[in-house]
């Protein structure tokens, strides 16, 4: 894990931690996956802190992906695939500001099995958002202060991967090999201006 303040990567030694297979950026924190599905937040003075329980009191354990999103994170979860978020700051405003100690889970499509997440926002996480594939090719996007999804579908088209860029694009790539991007930033992968419409 390299510093902010550091061009050349520094290795961080987590005495403890040896079974990780997946680290995800978030702010002032790398958030950490191993290979039982436990979630941990590393700093970067070598200390980390296991995420131990979730909104229920059931062990935190069976995730397979994470994303920091800020001073918080998601995770996609147990056989379900179901979508949790908790952390610091709170983004999406779910819980009107506050920390979310522990992991909540978010309100899922009826039927659908999430098998990608991505986050995003501006600065000032005015649009803050959550934005999940379905292993049925469906796209869902939760908002800020709305935990109900929206699925985002492009005429024509079957959507195979999502991806974020900058702050605020979202980026969606087709099974005909063609890419729709929206929000700020999108005009870097080719759109005309920043929009909230996927072209």
């Amino acid at each position: 894990v390299s510093s902010q303040e550091t061009i050349t990567p520094i290795l961080k030694s987590y005495p403890g931690l040896d079974s990780i297979i997946d680290v995800h950026g978030g702010q002032y924190h790398v958030t950490a996956l191993d290979q039982q599905g436990k979630v941990y937040k590393l700093s970067n003075n070598a200390s980390y802190v296991m995420t131990t329980v979730d909104e229920f009191g059931a062990g935190f354990t069976n995730n397979f992906q994470v994303k920091g999103f800020w001073q918080s994170n998601v995770s996609l979860r147990g056989p379900d695939s179901s979508l949790w978020y908790w952390g610091i700051a709170d983004p999406m405003n779910y819980a009107g500001g506050a920390t979310i100690t522990a992991p909540i889970k978010l309100v899922m499509p009826a039927g659908k099995k999430f098998i990608k997440v991505e986050t995003g926002s501006v600065p000032n996480l005015s649009t803050s958002y959550i934005l999940a594939l379905a292993s049925d090719g469906t796209v869902w996007k939760y908002s800020r202060g709305n935990v109900n999804p929206v699925q985002i579908t492009i005429a024509g088209e079957s959507i195979i991967d999502i991806a974020t860029l900058g702050n605020n694009a979202q980026i969606l790539l087709t099974a005909s090999n063609k890419l729709y991007a929206a929000g700020y930033q999108s005009t870097y992968v080719g759109t005309s201006s920043n929009t909230n419409t996927f072209t």
